[in-house]
């Protein structure tokens, strides 16, 4: 990573930390820059080592920044998605080998953790943001409409919906019983 983008990137992590400890700074250099730059900074950082608190303050400000692109912009991160934050196909080359040298549970874990797309945590972790999970389900109808002009970006829609599908599991659901007790008289 060279030395100017690695600079932006402590400089947009420090601005949002500050931010986020109530700490407004008169003008954030880091969140003036376009939009395109800071979510593709914050997701970086979010791919990183920081804190919790951090992390969501940052998961907001790349949920922010989507929310500023254009539809050309938003193409084009769907494509960075699907281009950087795919798997490594050496990396499951190596684990595949270990397990079929030894088939173990261990093994198994390991070539699990190495066959999920990056993208896959990069979502979850934007989903820490406070009203998130309703931003990524737009998020998945722009992908969606971007699907239709570049269907190589199918894979990644197969990561919102298998991350959509265990967010909205029938076993997080409650279930009550609906009725008028208690809600006042409907008739009157």
């Amino acid at each position: 990573m060279g030395k100017q983008r690695l600079a932006f990137l402590t400089d947009f992590v420090e601005a949002i930390t500050r931010r986020a400890r109530g700490g407004e700074a008169d003008t954030l250099k880091a969140l003036a820059r376009p939009a395109s730059e800071r979510i593709a900074a914050a997701c970086s950082v979010l791919m990183g080592r920081i804190g919790d608190a951090s992390r969501v303050a940052v998961a907001q400000q790349a949920l922010s920044a989507y929310a500023e692109l254009e539809a050309t912009e938003k193409q084009r991160f769907f494509e960075i998605l699907r281009d950087d934050y795919g798997v490594d196909a050496a990396s499951i080359r190596t684990a595949y080998a270990a397990w079929d040298a030894a088939p173990d549970a261990a093994r198994v874990a390991d070539l699990f953790r190495v066959v999920e797309p990056a993208r896959q945590t990069l979502l979850r972790r934007l989903n820490l943001a406070p009203g998130a999970t309703l931003r990524l389900v737009r998020m998945r109808e722009d992908l969606l409409a971007a699907i239709r002009k570049d269907p190589n970006l199918a894979p990644i829609d197969q990561d919102f919906a298998h991350l959509l599908a265990s967010w909205f599991n029938r076993g997080f659901l409650s279930m009550r019983r609906i009725d008028w007790k208690g809600i006042g008289n409907p008739t009157a």
